[in-house]
């Protein structure tokens, strides 16, 4: 666009950040800013298959003995709520 240059560009990221910039002019849809995981970390991240898909569980690696593990999941239904009625 006429007036959108270099300097313009420097302009807007010190006006901004540089997150908002790539966000609101190069399309740069990673998610929110300032989240757990920087967005710059998740455009590098690739989609790996999982050995096997079971009950709707994706399994990428299977359990070694001796190790303790953990699972964390998002019960949510997507309807707006922040509750569980299952959480104990």
């Amino acid at each position: 666009m006429p007036g959108r240059d270099e300097k313009w560009r420097e302009e807007t990221i010190r006006a901004t950040s540089e997150e908002q910039f790539r966000q609101e002019f190069e399309t740069e849809f990673l998610g929110s800013t300032n989240t757990l995981i920087h967005p710059s970390v998740l455009k590098r991240l690739v989609f790996k298959q999982p050995l096997y898909i079971k009950n709707n569980f994706d399994c990428y690696h299977e359990p070694e003995p001796g190790r303790n593990y953990i699972i964390v999941c998002d019960v949510s239904r997507g309807v707006g709520g922040d509750y569980c009625l299952y959480c104990f």
